[in-house]
C-alpha cells in the first residue's frame, strides 16, 4: 500500500467542498473499514454514498425530538453521578466520572441495557463483560489503524475474541428488543431506545447489530493515543471520528475544566439557572448563557479536533493553488484531506484577537447562522453527526443539574492550561481536578 499524500486545510470554502458541495468525491470507507469492520461491520462509520444514507435512515427516527428530549431516563444516571461527588470540599477528578455517566446512559439508550458503571463506587471499570471486552477491542482497532499499510500482518486472537463477546452482547440486545416489540406496553416504555426503534425499520439482525455498534463506537473508544500534533496519516485518521458517547463525556469534562478556572462564569450561570422554576430540556433551551458556555467550550477545546476524508476520484479544492493560494488546487485520487477544527475555531480573523481565550460572552455577538463551515463541532454535510441535538441536550441538562447542586467550583489542578490528550477525541491529559462546594438546602 503506497503512502497517501495529505492536504491539511482550515479554509471554510475547502471544508464546505469536502463535506458538502463535492462530498461525492470523498469517502470514509477506504480509511476505516479494515480497522473497524470486525467490530462494527457496515454502518454510518464505514459506508459511503447510498449505503451510508440507508444506514443513517435506520437511526434517524430515534434522534427525533420526542426521543432526545426524554430526560427522565437520563436524569437517573445524572443523579447517581451527583451522589458520588464529594461534598466536603475534597478534590475529585470529574473526567472519569463523566466517562462512566456517558457509558451508562449510552448503553441504555443504544442497547436498552445500562452497564451501570456508576454503581461500582470508586471503580472506574464496571465488571460488566461489555466494557471489559471493549477495552481489548479498542487496543486491537488502534493497532489495525496504525498498521494500515501492512494490515495482512495483524494477528490478535484476543482482539477477535473481544469482538465476538461484544457482538454477542449486541445480539442479545437485539433479541430482547424483538421480544419487546411483541409487547405493546413494553415497546412504549422503551421508545427512547435505539435498538427498539431500529428493529421496526429492518428485520435483518446483522444489519441491526452493525447499526448499533456504528452509533456506539465513534466516541466510545478510549484509545490511549497521545501526540503533540498528529503527523502521520494514521495519527490524523486516528483522531478524527465523530460524536459518540465519550465525546459527550469529554465535552462535559472540558466545560467544567473551564468553569473551574473562571469562577465568575460559574456564578453567572448558576444565577440564571436558579431563576428557572424547574430544570427540563425545554426550559434550558431558553437559557442563552448556558449555551454560550457550551458553544465556547466546543470552540476553544473541541472534543473532535480533526476530521478526514479520502479522495475517491480526482477532484479539486476551491483554495490552495496558484502563487497566492487563492486558486483551485488539484486533489488526486487517494489524497487524504484533513481539516483541523481546533485550528479553524481559533482563527483570529473569525473569532477575534482573543480567539485563544475561553470567553462565553463572545457568543452574545456571534450568531451560528453566520458561522456556517467556520464552527464545526459536529461536522457537516451528509456525514454531520446525527446525535448532535441529543448531545447538546444531555450536556446542558447535566451541567445545569451539577451547577444548581453546588454553590461554587474550585480548580485543584496546579497546571492551569489545557494539556491535550489525543485519542479518538481530545481530552484533558490532566483530567478535571476540582473541589465542589455543596449548596445549602433552603
Amino acid at each position: 500500500m503506497a503512502i497517501r499524500p495529505v492536504i491539511r486545510t482550515t479554509e471554510p470554502q475547502n471544508v464546505q467542498s469536502v463535506f458538502s458541495l463535492d462530498a461525492d468525491s470523498f469517502g470514509n470507507r477506504p480509511l476505516r473499514y479494515f480497522a473497524f469492520s470486525p467490530l462494527v461491520g457496515d454502518g454510518v462509520m464505514t459506508l459511503d454514498g447510498a449505503r451510508h444514507e440507508r444506514a443513517r435512515a435506520l437511526i434517524r427516527p430515534t434522534f427525533s425530538k420526542t426521543h432526545i428530549e426524554n430526560e427522565e431516563a437520563y436524569d437517573l444516571h445524572v443523579q447517581k453521578l451527583i451522589k458520588l461527588l464529594p461534598t466536603d470540599g475534597s478534590t475529585v477528578d470529574l473526567q472519569p466520572l463523566f466517562e462512566r455517566l456517558d457509558l451508562d446512559s449510552s448503553t441504555e439508550f443504544i442497547f436498552g441495557e445500562s452497564v451501570q458503571s456508576l454503581d461500582e463506587g470508586d471503580s472506574l471499570v464496571s465488571s460488566h463483560r461489555f466494557p471489559a471486552a471493549f477495552d481489548v477491542a479498542q487496543q486491537g482497532m488502534g493497532a489495525r489503524f496504525r498498521m494500515l499499510p501492512f494490515n495482512v500482518l495483524h494477528r490478535d486472537e484476543k482482539f477477535w475474541e473481544a469482538c465476538s463477546t461484544i457482538r454477542q452482547f449486541v445480539a442479545e440486545s437485539v433479541e430482547k428488543a424483538v421480544a419487546r416489540r411483541q409487547d405493546s406496553k413494553e415497546k412504549a416504555a422503551k421508545s427512547y431506545v435505539l435498538v427498539d426503534n431500529v428493529v421496526q425499520e429492518t428485520s435483518d439482525k446483522s444489519e441491526i447489530q452493525d447499526t448499533l455498534m456504528n452509533v456506539f463506537l465513534p466516541g466510545a473508544s478510549l484509545f490511549l493515543f497521545q501526540a503533540k500534533w498528529a503527523k502521520t496519516v494514521s495519527q490524523i485518521l486516528f483522531a478524527n471520528l465523530s460524536i459518540g458517547h465519550d465525546t459527550i463525556a469529554i465535552l462535559l469534562s472540558n466545560i467544567f475544566f473551564h468553569l473551574a478556572r473562571n469562577p465568575h462564569a460559574w456564578k453567572k450561570l448558576r444565577k440564571h439557572l436558579l431563576e428557572l422554576s424547574e430544570i427540563t430540556t425545554s426550559s434550558l433551551k431558553r437559557l442563552e448563557y448556558l449555551y454560550h458556555v457550551i458553544n465556547e467550550t466546543l470552540r476553544v477545546t473541541p472534543p473532535v479536533s480533526n476530521m478526514t476524508r479520502i479522495a475517491i476520484k480526482d477532484t479539486t479544492l476551491p483554495l490552495g493553488g496558484g502563487p497566492d493560494g487563492y486558486s483551485p488546487v488539484f486533489v488526486p485520487r487517494g489524497t487524504v484531506v484533513a481539516s483541523s477544527f481546533y485550528a479553524l475555531h481559533h482563527r483570529k480573523d473569525i473569532y477575534g484577537d482573543d480567539a485563544d481565550t475561553w470567553r462565553p460572552e463572545r457568543w452574545e455577538e456571534l450568531k451560528l447562522s453566520t458561522l456556517a463551515w467556520k464552527f464545526m463541532p459536529f461536522g457537516g454535510g451528509a456525514h454531520v453527526c446525527p446525535g448532535q441535538n441529543l448531545a447538546m441536550n444531555r450536556v446542558a441538562f447535566t451541567v445545569a443539574r451539577i451547577v444548581v447542586a453546588f454553590d461554587s467550583i474550585e480548580n485543584r489542578d496546579p497546571v492551569a492550561e489545557f494539556v491535550p490528550l489525543y485519542k479518538l477525541v481530545t481530552a484533558s491529559q490532566n483530567g478535571v481536578k476540582v473541589a465542589l462546594h455543596k449548596a445549602a438546602v433552603s
